[in-house]
């Protein structure tokens, strides 16, 4: 196997992946607020666990953020992160998942926009 085609195979895996747990986010959240979970568990669970991972990342290229641009940086939390989750899953709790699915993505997109 070439070099070439090691990296070619190494993207197409990273790539579905990711298409994996995009795909899985939305019906698992579903399952997590219609049993035992409430919203507030699953943003927990997310952003907690990303957290944990990414920690070492941030400590490594503290530098690198852009802490200048702070206004940009809360605005993106907000928009996409902890209050974006809350809202979907309050919404998958009395929504079905297809129309989260629809629904979801774009209105992630629309409030980082904003």
């Amino acid at each position: 196997m070439t070099d070439t085609t090691h990296r070619r195979a190494l993207g197409i895996a990273a790539a579905l992946f990711a298409v994996s747990l995009w795909a899985a986010w939305i019906p698992v959240t579903r399952f997590g607020v219609v049993t035992r979970l409430s919203a507030w568990d699953v943003a927990a669970l997310r952003f907690g666990t990303a957290g944990l991972l990414l920690a070492p990342v941030l400590l490594r290229r503290w530098r690198e953020v852009p802490w200048r641009r702070l206004g940009a940086l809360v605005a993106m939390i907000c928009g996409g992160g902890v209050p974006y989750v809350l809202a979907f899953g309050k919404g998958l709790a009395i929504a079905n998942p297809g129309q989260g699915a629809v629904l979801g993505p774009g209105a992630n997109s629309a409030l980082v926009t904003l």
